[in-house]
């Protein structure tokens, strides 16, 4: 491999030289494309609210969310923005999107639309590991993860194959039966290795999901505007809309406040696989609660009294989705293994003001849980501004095991020694942190 390839094929990026690394537009536009997705889920939701329509989003929302978790996971490790390969296969992943977009609203009305749905899946799951195959081809040292990778998408392939072939009940189990092979083919023994080997860029993956959450915690925000132009401008929906506002500034805050990048960094630099794996995880029924305390909301702001699952959606959907974050809290402290200021108080909060809102969802009224929300979002926002503050760090990558620091004696001191020659740097100068990985691997 030439020295100037890795700038327009895929390459490793936890071996880039350290530096801030922020998601592209790219990645952004791929973000929005799936947010209109879950909208559609939950338009789909609103239209005929009650059990079967929960079920359906539950069923849907595990697909959809390890789809953008693939292709994040992709991006993330090894696409360059100069790649025009990438390009062209983001390009097809983005209008197969669209399409999903509209199709996803049909999933499991019938065995057609179902079988069209998978289709359209497999096809864009197929997509992604062409792209990896092509890391096979450019990234020596990947070669054994992308094959770990491969047999799980094979596995999945064939069971997803069998789903939209079969019928019910018999296809769900097939169905669930490719999620389980997919989901659980980076947790394998021989899995954990390879991503320790193979680990994440912890400069970008903590940003790329902040800003997946901030797009749902947006569709959120649609939600209650939504219900407030059904419900029309008046006193009583003003006020709902305005409660149902001051949940979402909690929900935001409550996520926002601290970004969870020590499981990251936690498998980049310590290789600890665990905390990675139980954060990355946390997200999916965090995007499914925020997803539920939207269909929620937008019942609570426009009132309609016939509706008894609106309780259920707001205290399960904001509860939850407060739980969640004080387990991310939990794994975030897990991962970093130091006390931070304030850690405990936060995650307390946070815990606490989602169990109130879930045991609150079995007997209070929507405007009562709407009050109740807007509160505990006060509260916590309120007390993660005048709590004591955790300290910034940076984010390191695998080239930081590779600076150009000198050698320290420690008998005599911790600085270079009068009339000393200066230290050899670790790597010679000609040689990029790229090139030492791949000699070492």
């Amino acid at each position: 491999m030439s020295q100037n390839a890795p700038d327009t094929v895929p390459r490793l990026r936890a071996c880039d030289p350290p530096g801030t690394r922020r998601p592209s537009w790219l990645e952004t536009l791929t973000d929005l494309a799936f947010v209109v997705i879950l909208g559609q889920l939950v338009s789909r939701l609103l239209a005929a609210p009650g059990g079967a329509a929960v079920f359906d989003l539950l069923l849907l929302v595990v697909p959809v969310w390890w789809l953008w978790n693939g292709l994040t996971f992709y991006t993330n490790r090894f696409a360059v923005v100069n790649d025009l390969g990438d390009f062209l296969f983001t390009v097809v992943q983005l209008l197969g999107l669209l399409v999903l977009a509209v199709v996803i609203k049909l999933a499991l009305t019938s065995h057609t639309n179902t079988v069209i749905f998978v289709g359209i899946y497999a096809g864009l799951r197929g997509v992604v590991h062409v792209q990896y195959a092509r890391v096979a081809h450019f990234v020596p040292a990947a070669r054994a993860y992308v094959r770990h990778v491969q047999v799980g998408f094979a596995v999945s392939l064939a069971c997803w194959v069998g789903a939209a072939l079969a019928e019910a009940p018999v296809g769900y189990y097939l169905w669930a039966l490719a999620l389980a092979a997919e989901i659980c083919t980076p947790l394998v023994a021989g899995g954990r290795a390879l991503h320790q080997h193979i680990p994440p860029d912890a400069r970008h993956l903590p940003g790329r999901v902040a800003t997946f959450v901030l797009l749902v915690l947006g569709q959120v925000a649609h939600g209650i505007t939504q219900g407030l132009s059904q419900t029309g401008l008046n006193a009583d929906g003003l006020g709902r809309a305005l409660l149902a506002g001051g949940t979402l500034i909690g929900l935001g805050g409550a996520y926002f406040t601290r970004v969870y990048e020590a499981p990251v960094q936690a498998l980049s630099e310590r290789k600890r696989t665990a905390p990675f794996w139980t954060w990355a995880y946390l997200h999916l029924p965090l995007t499914l609660f925020l997803l539920l305390g939207s269909a929620g909301l937008t019942l609570a702001v426009d009132e309609k009294p016939e509706v008894a699952l609106t309780s259920w959606l707001v205290g399960g959907g904001v509860g939850g989705s407060y739980l969640v974050m004080g387990l991310l809290g939990i794994v975030n402290s897990w991962a970093s293994e130091q006390a931070q200021p304030g850690a405990r108080r936060r995650v307390a909060l946070r815990l606490v003001a989602g169990g109130c809102l879930l045991l609150a969802a079995s007997w209070a009224s929507p405007l009562l849980l709407l009050l109740l929300g807007a509160a505990t979002g006060l509260g916590i926002v309120l007390q993660d501004y005048f709590g004591p503050l955790a300290p910034v760090t940076g984010f390191p990558t695998i080239a930081s095991r590779y600076t150009h620091e000198p050698k320290q004696n420690s008998s005599h001191g911790s600085g270079p020694q009068p009339g000393s020659a200066p230290a050899k740097p670790a790597v010679p100068e000609q040689e990029t942190p790229w090139a030492v990985y791949q000699e070492k691997a």
